[in-house]
């Protein structure tokens, strides 16, 4: 589904979410107006329980990365595409590696607007195995 184009960061940006078959995960495209980098393709996992909004990101040329569009008014927009109506939620964020061979882990705090400590615990391991597979294989399809 395509939600009605709003002003983000003075940019023009839409949101398409579905729904993966596979572990509640949601495949999403955030299409903004930047005319170098358009667009950025992520995958969602909602822990509601902690209320943590898990994204893997992986990167490719040509795309923003979630990293780079990481604030409140993100987060706002992902939890009203997925909608969610309710708390705030942080962000744990999971890419494969790019300049090394450790994969990326990032944690964003809605209250704090900023990077934060994470916890292990709270960690979503499916996406720390699709960071370490896409080192292995340079690529993660869903139902091998």
């Amino acid at each position: 589904m395509f939600r009605k184009r709003r002003n983000y960061n003075q940019e023009q940006f839409e949101m398409q979410i579905n729904l993966m078959l596979e572990d509640d995960i949601y495949s999403c495209i955030f299409i903004t107006g930047d005319n170098q980098l358009p667009l950025a393709n992520f995958f969602v996992h909602v822990d509601k329980d902690e209320k943590i909004l898990h994204i893997y990101n992986q990167y490719v040329s040509g795309e923003k990365t979630v990293m780079n569009l990481l604030s409140r008014p993100f987060i706002d927009e992902v939890k009203k595409g997925l909608k969610i109506k309710r708390g705030k939620y942080d962000v744990y964020l999971y890419m494969p590696p790019v300049n090394s061979n450790n994969i990326l882990l990032a944690t964003y705090g809605y209250k704090a607007d900023g990077f934060i400590g994470r916890s292990k615990a709270k960690e979503y391991k499916k996406f720390i195995e699709m960071a370490e597979e896409h080192v292995e294989d340079n690529g993660y399809i869903f139902n091998k």
